[in-house]
């Protein structure tokens, strides 16, 4: 199991004048001995610092782990100038067993890990996290947003968990995260401003599809940190729900049964003879006159159109539902 000391994340000052010791190297030995030995940046023990570290410009040393037991630490200004030579000090923190460190054992499983992500409902700093924005980390001498040595693993992190596109590296990846992060690059965090978090299409078991139709920002559904969806939406008149439109057209005094008047008898019959009998009713002879002698049976197929006012703005349909605000969180 691994450990610390009590240097870790201190800073350190010249013995001489009490200055920032801008530039100290921090060596490290097996116990007893001048034979260099690791300090890691994390507690699997896994990535390995320089040996010396070379202190930045706050005089600040890195957060530190060893193996259990005890190791031999000096500390020199940039000229070389010894500020303390301590051999045996214990390493300290959880082990297996009866090593060094002492103590129980802690369950990695249940501890925030660099990287894990925190919501609060709330806008403020919070010590050991930096707000999840967009915004840029890196050493203390990369112009980054929050430019600290204590961003030394999210920076690892980000940088070999996502893209280019997902979290971009200033002026470019070389593919070595150390290197980047040596030479003074910076790298964004992801950027929950205005999202809601969702759970990917699949996840392990299979393809569920219920997100394909669904609009997307950066990548898809099926992605680690894509985004899909659009705050607000305007509708197409494929997504209106199905309906019809009813009206009446009116035809004024059309009517199929009707009569015409006005004018003479004879220019009612066009020109025919007319005699009247005894009863005084009129006969019409030789009518030479055209046209058709019934209206009410007159009929020919025809519509009739309308027209509707236009409602509506086109404007983007919400799509967001009743939420709380707050801020998102990144471990460093």
């Amino acid at each position: 199991m691994a450990g610390s000391i009590n240097l870790s994340l201190s800073q350190q000052f010249d013995k001489l004048n009490g200055t920032l010791l801008s530039g100290g190297r921090l060596y490290f030995y097996a116990a007893g001995t001048d034979a260099p030995q690791n300090a890691y940046m994390d507690t699997g023990l896994t990535l390995v610092h320089p040996n010396p570290i070379i202190l930045a410009s706050d005089g600040r040393i890195p957060q530190l782990y060893f193996a259990d037991g005890s190791i031999h630490v000096r500390l020199t200004d940039s000229g070389g100038v010894v500020q303390f030579d301590e051999d045996f000090v214990l390493v300290v923190g959880p082990s297996d067993g009866g090593g060094g460190g002492g103590g129980t054992s802690v369950d990695p499983t249940k501890i925030f890990q660099t990287g894990d992500i925190l919501w609060l409902p709330t806008g403020v700093d919070r010590s050991g996290w930096v707000k999840s924005n967009g915004l840029t980390v890196g050493n203390s001498g990369s112009g980054a947003t929050r430019a600290n040595a204590d961003c030394h693993f999210l920076f690892l992190y980000l940088y070999g968990t996502y893209d280019q596109t997902t979290c971009p590296v200033s002026g470019g990846r070389t593919g070595n995260a150390e290197n980047d992060w040596t030479n003074g690059k910076t790298i964004a965090t992801l950027d929950f401003r205005e999202i809601m978090i969702g759970g990917m299409s699949e996840m392990g078991n299979s393809y569920r599809g219920g997100y394909g139709a669904v609009p997307t920002e950066r990548y898809v559904s099926t992605t680690p940190a894509g985004i899909i969806g659009e705050i607000t939406h305007p509708l197409t008149i494929a997504e209106l729900a199905a309906h019809d439109h009813t009206g009446a057209g009116v035809t004024g005094d059309n009517n199929r049964g009707h009569t015409h008047g006005g004018g003479s008898l004879l220019d009612q019959v066009g020109g025919g003879t007319i005699a009247a009998t005894a009863g005084g009713v009129f006969v019409v002879n030789a009518v030479n006159a055209g046209g058709s002698g019934a209206t009410d049976d007159e009929s020919q197929s025809h519509t009739h159109t309308f027209s509707t006012a236009t409602v509506g703005s086109g404007a983007g349909h919400n799509n967001t539902p009743r939420t709380m605000m707050g801020t998102f969180y990144v471990k460093l």
